[in-house]
């Protein structure tokens, strides 16, 4: 009989085909979840790699968790560090600039110094260009000039000082040292014997040579290195540092020599004669004279005006005749005089003189100052002349026996009062 109308107990053909299917998916399904237990046992681990491959069809994406970063902290031993201070120095300079003086003065014969200075960084040092005075040098090293002049180097002494010290521009300065007479006066007697007191010094005389005419007068060189002596006869005698220029020795003249004068400058002189006749010798000009004129009183001396340019003539009478540049500050040619007229002096500026009368009298002119006289002394012998001091703020009388009379800062440095001399004192000069 055929299997109609039997029921027949198993399992469809259709299971048959799903269950292969069925054990497959199972397996995957456990692989994931061991894929998943393993990344969650290696935590900050990598992720491993899965094996075999997953087809993405199948299965997620898989994500591997990642693990917070760990902190670490490493505690190191604590050490300490001292570093030298940092010092910063800033360097300033500035070119030099002299602060000192551009003139001193030192006295022929004395000690003398003077300091240059300068402010400027670095310290500046000084050089100097120019010739200096004998007996008196410069200290590169201190900027000290200092020394004694010697006698004979009066005058004035221009240099060139320059301060440096590496900063442009260097300090240039014009600086004059004057060397001033000391203080001291000369007397000369009729026969040439000369007398030097006090910082004057002695350079020679006639005082034994035979004369053909008495002395008359004196006058020194600028440097008061020297001097010359005047006859009657205008026969000139130089000493020292004094040059001889002429003479009138072999002339006829109308009256004898009475004074002579120097030039400023030391390389020239002057002679006056009774009748004001002038003769100029070196660099001394001519500005006129009163040799034409005829005059009251005859010229007894003469003195140069401070430029050089002109001079001024005093008569007996203490008429004054002016030359040149030389200016008139007054006379007592209208006063009665108790005693001639012996000689005159200029003050220091120029702008004044002093008159000397034979008792000593003084008579002032011009900014010429009055510090004292003999005029009411009685005296042993006549003044001859009279010598301002360097400053002009004093001056000597000196008189025919060589008494020597100091006032106003004039100092009395000595005489031949008393000393029997072999002629009478006619002249005298620093």
């Amino acid at each position: 009989m055929g299997d109609e109308g039997i029921v027949k107990v198993g399992r469809p053909r259709s299971s048959r085909v799903l269950w292969p299917v069925l054990l497959a998916l199972l397996a995957v399904v456990g692989l994931v979840a061991s894929v998943r237990i393993g990344l969650t046992s290696v935590g900050a681990a990598e992720c491993p790699p899965v094996s075999p491959p997953i087809s993405p069809s199948l299965s997620p994406p898989i994500s591997c968790p990642v693990s917070p970063p760990v902190s670490t902290t490493t505690t190191l031993p604590a050490t300490t560090t001292t570093l030298p201070p940092t010092t910063t120095t800033t360097i300033f300079t500035q070119p030099p600039a002299i602060t000192s003086g551009p003139v001193t003065s030192f006295t022929a014969g004395s000690p003398g110094s003077f300091m240059f200075t300068a402010t400027g960084t670095p310290t500046p040092t000084f050089s100097i260009t120019g010739a200096l005075p004998a007996g008196v040098t410069f200290n590169p090293a201190t900027g000290v000039l200092s020394g004694t002049p010697a006698f004979g180097t009066a005058g004035n002494y221009p240099v060139t000082v320059t301060a440096s010290n590496g900063v442009s521009p260097n300090a240039v300065q014009s600086f004059t040292l004057v060397v001033i007479l000391p203080q001291g006066y000369r007397l000369v007697g009729s026969d040439g014997g000369v007398f030097a007191y006090g910082g004057s010094q002695f350079y020679g005389s006639t005082g034994s040579v035979q004369l053909n005419q008495p002395m008359v007068g004196i006058a020194p060189t600028t440097t008061g290195g020297g001097y010359w002596l005047v006859a009657a006869d205008g026969g000139v005698f130089a000493y020292g540092d004094a040059q001889f220029y002429g003479s009138t020795a072999s002339v006829r003249l109308d009256q004898p020599m009475v004074a002579m004068a120097a030039t400023p400058s030391g390389r020239g002189y002057w002679l006056v004669a009774a009748d004001g006749g002038i003769f100029a010798f070196g660099d001394a000009r001519f500005f006129g004279s009163t040799g034409s004129i005829r005059l009251n009183q005859p010229v007894v001396g003469m003195a140069a005006a401070r430029s050089g340019a002109g001079y001024w003539l005093v008569a007996a009478d203490g008429g004054i005749f002016a030359f040149g540049d030389a200016e008139f500050f007054g006379s007592t040619g209208s006063v009665r005089l108790n005693r001639p007229m012996v000689s005159m002096a200029p003050t220091e500026s120029g702008r004044g003189y002093w008159l000397v009368a034979a008792d000593g009298g003084i008579f002032a002119f011009g900014d010429a100052r009055f510090y004292g006289s003999t005029g009411s002394i009685p005296l042993n012998q006549p003044m001859v002349d009279m010598v301002a001091t360097p400053s002009g703020l004093g001056y000597w009388l000196a008189a025919a026996d060589g008494g020597v009379f100091a006032y106003g800062n004039a100092q009395f440095f000595g005489s031949t009062g008393g000393i029997r001399l072999n002629r009478p004192i006619v002249a005298a000069s620093r």
